[in-house]
């Protein structure tokens, strides 16, 4: 194997888990996805950054995208098999657990949600989620803040959550 890649793995390994586990449904196993995460960065480890870790959260970030198509294409097919039940309302089911923060950045883009997840929960600063996202630094920066402000909007216009945001701080 690789030195320089195994130093990787080894640095990184548990974060790569810990960004799936944040990102996966329960029942989906993050260490799963770690493992095609690392799969995948193995086959392009010539391609690897100096700073590797955006690099693979940007890998990790693809691999959950055709997870999530194919949960979507799992349950529309389920849907139609057993039922009529929009598949909305069995999203929302499989959503009942999750807290109020889960609960507001449902409501967002996935590219909003994406973005203060990378910088909330991965600590990733700008430079770095530049690379996460594949863009500039700039163009970081302003996704990072109109994805706040439309976070922190919802937030106020849903009254229970405003005062329990109010109480955390």
């Amino acid at each position: 194997m690789d030195e320089d890649f195994e130093a990787v793995y080894r640095q990184h390994y548990a974060l790569v888990v810990r960004y799936a586990a944040r990102r996966l449904r329960h029942g989906e196993d993050p260490q799963d996805l770690a493992g095609e995460v690392f799969a995948t960065a193995w086959r392009q480890r010539d391609r690897m950054p100096a700073q590797s870790l955006p690099w693979l959260y940007r890998i990790a970030a693809n691999a959950l995208l055709n997870t999530h198509r194919s949960t979507r294409r799992h349950l529309r097919l389920l849907s139609r098999a057993a039922s009529e039940e929009p598949l909305r309302e069995v999203s929302v089911q499989l959503e009942d657990d999750i807290d109020w923060v889960h609960t507001v950045l449902a409501q967002l883009k996935p590219a909003d949600r994406e973005v203060l997840r990378l910088h909330a929960w991965e600590e990733l600063n700008l430079d770095d989620l530049a690379v996460a996202l594949d863009c500039s630094r700039s163009a970081a920066a302003m996704r990072l803040h109109r994805a706040r402000s439309r976070f922190d909007a919802l937030v106020q216009r849903t009254p229970h959550l405003a005062a329990t945001l109010r109480r955390s701080r």
